[in-house]
C-alpha cells in the first residue's frame, strides 16, 4: 500500500463514520479493519503520527492498533533491481524530456526499468489529478453548483455529452 492510499484510506473512513453520525443517525461501525491496519503500519513505516486518527477512530468506536511491525517502505523487485537513488533519477530525466532509450543508456540500465519507472510516475501523476478533481468536486457540493459537480463528474470517468459517449480521456 502506498503512503497516499493509506492517507486516502483514513480519511474516507473517517469521513464515512462522521457522515453516519451526523447525517444518517447511524452508530453503524462495520469498516474495514484490517485495512485500517494495514494503513496505520504503511504510515508508521513512513514515520508519520497516527495517534491522533487512532485515538478519533477509537472514540468513534472503531478500533485499530498500532503495528508493531512496520512494512519496509521500498522494496527492489527481483527483475529489474535498482537503486531507489537510480530511480529517482530516471523520474527526474523523464521530467526533462528525455527519451526511455536515451536515458536506458547513459545510465547503462535495462530499458524495461526506464519504462517501469516511467509507468510508475504516470500512475502517481494520475491519481494526483484525480486526488485535485475529487478536492475540486467536494468544494462544489459544498457550494451546492450542480453544473459544475457534473462537469467535474464527467472528467473524472471521461464522459462529455449528454449521451453518455466518451469523448475525452479518463483521469483514473
Amino acid at each position: 500500500m502506498k503512503i497516499e492510499s493509506a492517507i486516502s484510506l483514513m480519511r474516507v473512513v473517517m469521513e464515512a463514520l462522521a457522515h453516519r453520525e451526523t447525517c444518517l443517525k447511524s452508530a453503524e461501525k462495520d469498516v474495514p479493519v484490517e485495512l485500517l491496519a494495514a494503513a496505520v503500519a504503511e504510515l508508521e513505516a513512513d514515520d508519520r503520527d497516527t495517534s491522533g486518527a487512532l485515538a478519533w477512530l477509537s472514540k468513534h468506536g472503531v478500533h485499530v492498533q498500532q503495528s508493531a511491525q512496520p512494512q519496509p517502505r521500498y522494496r527492489r523487485r527481483a527483475n529489474n533491481q535498482v537503486s531507489e537513488a537510480v530511480e529517482a533519477l530516471i523520474r527526474d530525466l523523464l521530467q526533462q524530456q528525455w527519451t526511455k532509450t536515451a536515458i536506458a543508456k547513459h545510465l547503462k540500465v535495462n530499458r524495461r526499468v526506464v519504462i517501469r519507472v516511467a509507468r510508475e510516475a504516470a500512475a502517481l501523476e494520475i491519481s494526483r489529478k484525480r486526488r485535485e478533481y475529487l478536492e475540486e468536486m467536494r468544494r462544489a457540493v459544498h457550494a451546492g453548483d450542480k453544473d459544475y459537480v457534473f462537469d467535474l463528474a464527467r472528467k473524472l470517468t471521461g464522459v462529455s455529452d449528454e449521451k453518455g459517449h466518451r469523448t475525452g480521456t479518463r483521469i483514473n
